[in-house]
């Protein structure tokens, strides 16, 4: 093995294709540099996106591309520089060759490109190949945002300057290891919902551990028994550093493997030449670095390369992100932007990364700005509002269109220090939310040109709190760029946002993981967004229809295709529609009338119930004279047919429900057409039975109740919307209107008789009942003897059960028109316990 790969043992595996043919190369293809200039590109480099963020509001987003060793000290860094960041001249034909770049994943090979001054230059005569760097034993999770993380915080010295607070200080802004309650580790693991836990870095800055059961092979020098021997030759045959490389040539066999002097010296000693004798230790996640350099005046990157490279010495790697997940670096403040040294800057980071960069003590201490830069390490970019134009958010105003949108933390920061309540506790947007993967349980994808969506939304701050109705984050796909939905709600974790607080946001981003966010709207109750074509052609409608802002409160939206005018009935039925035993029946719109007679009918009936399963429902009555009741009702959803009857036998079991499950007695049942059956114990006399079928699976809160007194059986919607009944038809009339109209969908029967004859069960429907009773059509339904005829009446009038027994048995009902309809049926059944039909 030659030294130049064995200086990157340590380099984590590349696979890389070529950007013409698109075939695969190694390292070892890489071209030799016999021939070439010396300081001509010799291997691969990560590329990435540095984003900046500066005081005057103003961001800087610069590829960078981060090269090892050899490149590193070719592009002007130390002679002992084991990586450097260099700036990219030549980014256009870069990006024109790969247009797909992956910021701390691409890898980059320039063929004869020159690197000098920090800077690699790339003329459009240079042969560009690309590969993807992969996770190894040596290298850490890319970019890691879930999971555990190890965090290291750098508190960086200079020789003009220090930050104020110490490392126990910084460690209590970072990790809350004192008695700060809002830091870094607890907003993060509070966003994430323990999708992240934050570990404060440990180590001693010892790369290698001591071993003293290794043993060195065979040198210039001798035999070596142990490593005590060959700390000792070097120091007494030389005299020089024991761990210099130039010590008896580049190699010596440690444990019997080649190993450099450097390496053979970390192994046997336990440290490195910078830690052998003064080990710096790592203490609650912070660990001390001093550098021999002024602030003032210095480029804030080489500031950067400095610490960095003193870091990789300290603990024996060649990528700080084989060690840690992340690396937060706090400098003092006096370096300077290259491009405009008026400018200062407030801090950066790689995307894709693990480093990020802060400027002086109010950036190293307040959380949400660690947040906003770690994000970038997570792959996320700036949260834009194309809008944002707001005169008196600094002294003298400004547009602020790059970081606008401030319902996160990947807007402008704040700067809203410890001192402050909230003003640290918020978290990310929704299209953020959905990127970083956090609330997978809580989120729903729709197709919004297709698709009609009504729900409600919870915000992060509720979590884990969230009903199993609730969602956290919509994405609405579409082909150009994607639309997420989001409760902003100002709780919890997110107590701290600052603008759009307790709206429903809405924001856009293209389909590709490192574009920028754009906020479009944020919405209170009864306002709506829609989202339009290039050529004004209004896509879907976003309406939100309630919102709560209490602690347990939800956002009630609704997503539906065109515009606002094209908005479908959303209308919930809040009072049970149905038909009580003594047919009483309650239309969509609480209406109630009487239909007396005996026959099979539609209560009813809609082929596309949930999309295109259907719903039938068949109630069959029975004539007692004067008056008439039904006796059972079928259902059907799907392939399943459910018949309950009543009965008036008083069994004392709670399992002799009268029931018919695909026409079998009493078969076992759980679900129809897939929606869960429950049977329900009895309520109010033992007379009384009863089920539910939840259509919750597809419309939250909705149900179907049955309950069966003695003979009677009555039928309830519980809560029912335009999403599941709005296209129904029969007894129950029109779900948008409360018109009864007959089977043509445009004739109105104010005459119940007749409408009740309208929606008799026809030869072309099937009977879903398990066996045939009369009448069945063509002929009629039967009428009663004399119906509320003068007979009837007298039969009231001589009743021996008075009107005021009958009203105060029926006096616990709420609905009025319930009650009257009570006391009619206690008085024509004479009997009191009939309100328990109710």
């Amino acid at each position: 093995m030659d030294a130049l790969k064995s200086a990157f043992l340590f380099l984590a595996f590349y696979v890389a294709t070529s950007a013409a043919g698109n075939m695969p190369y190694d390292i070892s293809d890489t071209p030799d540099s016999t021939g070439v200039q010396a300081n001509a590109q010799k291997l691969p480099c990560t590329l990435f996106i540095r984003e900046t963020d500066y005081t005057d509001g103003s961001d800087g987003s610069d590829w960078e591309c981060k090269v090892s060793s050899k490149d590193a000290q070719s592009a002007g860094a130390s002679s002992t520089a084991r990586s450097a960041m260099v700036a990219i001249d030549g980014i256009d034909l870069v990006l024109a060759a790969k247009p797909d770049i992956k910021s701390g994943v691409t890898t980059l090979f320039a063929e004869g490109a020159i690197l000098s001054d920090r800077t690699l230059t790339i003329i459009a005569s240079n042969t560009l190949s690309f590969g993807e760097i992969v996770s190894s034993s040596s290298r850490r999770k890319l970019s890691a945002k879930t999971g555990p993380l190890e965090v290291l915080v750098v508190r960086v010295t200079t020789k003009d300057g220090s930050l104020t607070k110490d490392a126990a200080g910084i460690s209590d802004d970072l990790f809350g290891t004192g008695t700060d309650l809002v830091n870094f580790k607890s907003q993060t693991e509070a966003c994430s919902n323990n999708a992240i836990t934050i570990t404060p870095g440990t180590g001693s800055g010892t790369g290698c551990a001591d071993n003293t059961g290794y043993s060195a092979g065979t040198t210039t020098t001798g035999e070596a028994a142990d490593c005590d021997w060959f700390v000792n030759q070097m120091e007494q045959n030389d005299g020089r550093d024991e761990c210099s490389s130039a010590v008896y040539g580049d190699f010596i066999d440690v444990n019997g493997s080649g190993q450099s002097a450097r390496e053979a010296c970390c192994i046997c000693s336990g440290g490195t030449p910078q830690s052998y004798n003064n080990d710096i230790m790592i203490t609650d996640g912070v660990i001390d670095i001093s550098v021999n350099v002024n602030a003032n005046g210095l480029n804030r990157f080489d500031l950067e390369d400095l610490v960095e490279n003193q870091l990789e010495d300290l603990f024996y790697v060649n990528d700080l992100g084989s060690r840690f997940d992340n690396v937060l670096m706090c400098v003092p403040q006096g370096t300077f932007r290259p491009s405009d040294n008026s400018i200062g800057w407030i801090a950066y980071a790689y995307v894709g990364g693990w480093l990020s960069v802060y400027n002086g003590d109010d950036q190293c201490n307040d959380p949400s700005t660690h947040l906003h830069e770690v994000g970038h390490n997570w792959g996320l970019q700036h949260a834009s509002d194309e809008n944002d134009c707001i005169e008196d958010r600094t002294a003298g105003g400004y547009c602020n269109i790059e970081y606008g949108d401030m319902t996160g933390v990947m807007g402008y920061s704040t700067l809203n220090l410890d001192d402050e309540i909230f003003g640290n506790k918020y978290c990310f947007n929704g299209a953020h939310s959905w990127q970083l993967g956090w609330y997978t349980a809580y989120e729903e994808e729709i197709d919004p040109l297709t698709t009609a969506y009504i729900g409600k939304l919870a915000g992060v701050g509720k979590l884990p709190n969230v009903g199993p109705e609730e969602k956290v984050v919509l994405k609405l796909a579409y082909p150009i760029q994607d639309y997420y939905v989001m409760y902003n709600h100002a709780i919890g974790a997110n107590e701290g946002t600052v603008e759009g607080v307790n709206t429903v946001t809405v924001t856009s981003k293209e389909n590709d993981a490192q574009a920028k966010t754009f906020l479009l709207a944020e919405l209170q109750s009864g306002a709506w967004f829609t989202a339009q074509s290039s050529d004004g052609v209004s896509l879907f409608t976003i309406y939100v229809t309630a919102i709560d802002d209490s602690t347990t409160g939800t956002a009630d939206v609704e997503v539906f295709p065109g515009a606002l005018a094209d908005r479908p009935d959303t209308t919930v039925v809040t009072t049970p529609a149905g038909s009580n035993g003594d047919p009483h029946f309650k239309t969509w719109k609480n209406e109630h009338y009487e239909y007396h007679g005996q026959c099979d009918m539609i209560l009813v009936k809609d082929p596309g119930f949930a999309d295109g399963l259907g719903i039938e429902i068949q109630i069959r009555t029975k004539l007692v004279r004067y008056w008439s009741y039904i006796k059972s009702v079928a259902i059907r959803i799907g392939d399943d047919i459910l018949e309950v009857e009543g009965s008036a036998d008083p069994s004392t079991t709670t399992s002799d429900l009268r029931y018919w499950y695909n026409l079998e007695f009493q078969s076992p049942m759980k679900t129809l057409g897939g929606f869960p059956i429950i049977i329900k114990k009895r309520e109010y006399s033992h007379y009384k039975r009863g089920l539910e079928i939840d259509l919750g699976p597809i419309f939250p809160g909705e149900k179907i109740e049955i309950a069966a007194w003695k003979e009677f059986i009555r039928v309830d919607f519980q809560n029912a919307s335009a999403a599941s009944f709005g296209n129904s038809v029969g007894l129950l009339g029109d779900f948008h209107t409360g018109k009864t109209f007959g089977r043509d969908g445009a004739t109105v029967h104010d005459d119940f008789f007749r409408f009740g004859n309208e929606w008799q069960v026809l030869p072309y429907e099937d009977m879903m009942f398990h066996i045939v009773e009369q009448p069945q059509f063509p002929k009629h339904c039967i009428e009663p003897e004399d119906p509320q005829g003068e007979r009837f009446r007298r039969r009231l009038e001589e009743s021996s059960i008075e009107q005021k027994d009958a009203e105060q048995a029926c006096a616990s009902l709420m609905d009025a028109l319930d009650r009257k309809d009570c006391v009619y049926d206690i008085l024509a059944t004479q009997d009191l316990d009939m309100a328990g039909a109710y």
